[in-house]
Formats: structure tokens, C-alpha cells, sequence
């Protein structure tokens, strides 16, 4: 299992490798605490939310979730396992530094990518040679080195999903699913400090009304549920994996005080967050 409160905090790493089986994680928001993870499944199968949207992860699979990103693993195979590599944010910035602009936009598009046989050995013998690296880490020019690695892995994954991108056969999305994944986007980016809709809608230079018909449409949702999802997960987030008081909680999400936050958290999941901080305490 991996606590994502990562060791590179405490023994000032850079980055850490590992392997987990996310068990003990499920229906619990990763936190990536200002870090980006990169997992590659090596066996069984899940399933992972990812902006309100399930993605199948199996065998091969690669995921990677960067800085802002909250992903919950909802249920995991009984012989589930990935390999994971987790970076901190300045580190993460050099591996990303010379990487096409587009890089992140398309990960936000597809954050799950498939292998081929042929690629998939070809990430096994990557991730062996991250391994046997960080195993025999005393090279002067380690830093590097990793990160030369680490580039190397999301140039060929950028290729790869510019290549799904520009196929003429792909279904195109259409104008409807593309506001919602901006839409999508912006609460991941601004949750903490908006959740008017009306905020929203102006960022997307819509309606709240059309705003509403896009995500009742296609996530039955309206758009302040999904707002408050998102939140309920960030006061999630903090309360399981900081020891944050209640009161610096309310102010990092910008709420009016405590006692409203705890109302709204109470009023979505039926528990104070005092409550559900001592029943998850990882």
C-alpha cells in the first residue's frame, strides 16, 4: 500500500519507487500532496476515478497523475499490483521542462494508456533499470540520470498519445464533452477557493443554465453537485493524510468558518470531519 504522503518529504528525496496493491486505499482520494505519480500496472486489473470518470487500469497499463489531480481507486483485482514512481514538484518540473506543451493537455485526455506486447517490454525493462538504479544509488550524477529516465518514458508517451490524437478514425469528441472535461479541469484547479457555478460558467463563456444541460447530460449531475463533490473530496484528502487543524482546513478551502464547513460536510457524508478523520487515519 502506498501512503502518499511521500518519503521524499521526510529523507528529502527527489523521487521514490515502490510496489503497492492500492488494497487498503480504495474509495479513498490519493493524495498526491503537491507531487505527480507515475504507475505501471504489473498485474490484475482496476478500476480508477479520474475527474468523475471511471478508467479501466490493467496489466501493462500505464496511469499518470500529476500535481492537481485526485483519483480514487474504487476496486482492485485480488492479484492487483503496480509499480509506482512518485516525484516531487520541483523534480517533477525538471523531468517535464523540454516536454511538448501539449504533453499535459493530452494526459488530462488520456490518462490511462494501453501497451502492446512490444511496448510493454519495453516498460519492464524500464522499470528494471529504475530499480536497479535507485538500488545501487550512488552515482554523483544521479539526479540526472533519473531524470533523464523519466523524460526519456514521457516523450515516448507523449508520441503515443499524439498518435491516438491525430488518428483520422478516432471518434471526435464532441462540443458538448468538451466543455465538460474544461469544465472538469477548472474545478480541479479552483475548487478550494470557488464553488459558485456561476464562476464557472463565466470562465467557459456560458450559461450556468447550458452549463447545468451539459452535465446533467452526460454525468446526471448538475454542475454544483459535481462542485461539491470535488470539494468533499479535497476535506477528505486533508483530514486523512495532514494533521491539519479543523480550522486551517476551513481556511485553505476558503470557508467562512468552521462551523459551515462542518455542516457541509456533514450534510454529504453524514459524519462531522472529526469524526471521519479518526475512522481513516492511514
Amino acid at each position: 500500500m502506498i501512503q502518499l504522503e511521500p518519503t521524499f518529504r521526510k529523507e528529502k528525496k527527489y523521487y521514490v519507487t515502490g510496489m503497492a496493491t492500492m488494497k487498503n486505499m480504495l474509495h479513498r482520494p490519493l493524495n498526491l500532496a503537491d507531487s505527480s505519480v507515475v504507475f505501471i500496472c504489473r498485474s490484475g486489473q482496476a478500476v480508477v476515478n479520474i475527474y468523475f470518470k471511471n478508467y479501466l487500469f490493467r496489466k501493462d497499463d500505464i496511469l499518470i497523475l500529476s500535481l492537481d489531480m485526485i483519483a480514487i481507486f474504487l476496486r482492485v483485482s485480488e492479484d492487483f499490483s503496480v509499480f509506482y514512481c512518485m516525484m516531487s514538484q520541483p523534480f517533477e518540473s525538471e523531468v517535464s521542462y523540454n516536454l511538448p506543451i501539449t504533453f499535459f493537455d493530452l494526459l488530462y485526455l488520456y490518462p490511462v494508456l494501453q501497451t502492446n506486447p512490444e511496448q510493454a517490454r519495453t516498460l519492464s525493462a524500464w522499470q528494471e533499470q529504475v530499480e536497479w538504479f535507485e538500488k545501487e544509488n550512488i552515482h554523483p550524477h544521479s539526479r540526472t540520470i533519473m531524470r533523464n529516465y523519466l523524460e526519456s518514458l514521457y516523450l515516448t508517451i507523449h508520441y503515443e498519445l499524439q498518435k491516438i490524437e491525430d488518428n483520422p478514425e478516432r471518434v471526435l469528441v464532441g462540443s458538448g464533452e468538451k466543455i465538460l472535461q474544461e469544465f472538469f479541469y477548472l474545478v480541479a484547479k479552483y475548487a478550494s477557493k470557488h464553488r459558485n457555478v456561476a464562476y464557472y460558467a463565466g470562465e467557459l463563456c456560458i450559461t450556468p443554465y447550458y452549463l447545468s444541460t451539459i452535465t446533467i447530460k452526460y454525468m446526471k449531475e448538475s454542475p454544483k453537485e459535481i462542485i461539491d463533490a470535488y470539494v468533499i473530496l479535497e476535506l477528505k484528502k486533508l483530514a486523512e493524510t495532514t494533521s491539519l487543524p479543523v480550522k486551517m482546513i476551513a481556511e485553505q478551502l476558503n470557508f467562512e468558518d468552521t462551523s459551515y464547513m462542518g455542516r457541509f460536510f456533514r450534510r454529504h457524508t453524514g459524519m462531522s470531519l472529526t469524526e471521519y478523520r479518526k475512522n481513516h487515519i492511514i
